[in-house]
């Protein structure tokens, strides 16, 4: 049946997410989302058809987003360091944005 097509990893420092894209691509998930439990930066892998691919940030509304192909949703970086937060924002037209 295959994997999650949307999976939402929490990256604490010392852990081993990173080690688990791997895993996560066997499975054949078709989108993770990690973001640092600190820093709250985010970042997105798709699954290309052979593995989980980092994607690039793209223009939504006129700012740099990560963008889901999945779940209608764009994920970004938003402040300082020790105000940091991630932004999230609908992407299918319908109001909705928060920060977390």
């Amino acid at each position: 049946m295959g994997g999650p097509d949307f999976l939402v990893e929490i990256q604490s420092p010392n852990d081993d997410t990173d080690e688990k894209i791997p895993f996560y691509s066997t499975v054949r998930v078709r989108e993770l989302l990690i973001l640092h439990r600190d820093t709250r930066q985010p970042r997105l892998y798709r699954y290309d058809g052979q593995e989980l691919v980092l994607v690039a940030p793209s223009e939504f509304e006129g700012q740099q987003w990560l963008v889901s192909e999945v779940v209608p949703l764009a994920f970004r970086r938003s402040g300082r360091r020790s105000g940091a937060r991630t932004k999230v924002c609908r992407t299918d037209g319908r109001p909705g944005a928060w920060a977390v």
